[in-house]
């Protein structure tokens, strides 16, 4: 079941663009190819872990404004896979692999250093559709992503935005408490991005 927490701040999300009156807004949509592998806090006895590839899918409204600060909400899944390598008592070493289906709830700053260039800040609610079999903790909780892209103008209303990006999940943990690691993934995120100015 969904946390009641993220269900609110969604609700809160949509009144906010429902009655914002804004300069103007940015619909992005965008696909991600990632890299997934894990961060260990804790002794779990697993020799190690080993990356393997994934892939996300984004949708994000900007508000958008002359300004060199951007905010905005968006939301994403990512289909992300990690092998473990767990030593077997009596020797030997027991190898399988893992995958964790994650949706998250964006709130989104993108600072432009120029026309171009821009650093993004992107914290995140993530919500871990965990099946039972998985070896993988519980990734639901909060996130954080950064990165630096670069907005390649094909139209006066048409962007294609290329970002290279890093996302720690589970960073604050809202299920479990006891969790021994959390799931890192990097990315080239490339997306369209649709202006609709206001005049």
């Amino acid at each position: 079941m969904i946390p009641e927490i993220m269900k609110k701040v969604a609700s809160f999300c949509f009144v906010i663009l429902v009655t914002s009156k804004l300069i103007g807004q940015e619909f992005k949509f965008s696909i991600i190819p990632t890299i997934s592998n894990l961060s260990f806090f804790k002794d779990d006895h697993f020799l190690y872990s080993k990356a393997r590839f994934g892939a996300g899918l984004e949708a994000d409204y900007l508000f958008t404004s002359d300004n060199k600060i951007r905010f905005g909400i968006g939301t994403g899944i990512q289909n992300n896979h990690v092998r473990f390598f767990k030593p077997v008592f009596g020797g030997g070493t027991q190898i399988s692999t893992s995958r964790a289906i994650i949706t998250s709830l964006k709130f989104e700053t993108y600072y432009f250093i120029n026309d171009q260039m821009f650093v993004s800040f992107i914290p995140a609610f993530d919500y871990h559709f965990k099946h039972p079999k998985e070896t993988i903790d519980d990734q639901t909780g909060l996130s954080l992503s950064i990165g630096l892209g670069n907005a390649l103008i094909l139209r006066e209303n048409l962007v294609l935005n290329i970002e290279p990006r890093l996302t720690i999940h589970n960073i604050i943990p809202f299920k479990e408490k006891n969790v021994k690691y959390s799931l890192t993934t990097t990315g080239i995120r490339v997306g369209l991005a649709f202006h609709n100015k206001k005049n």
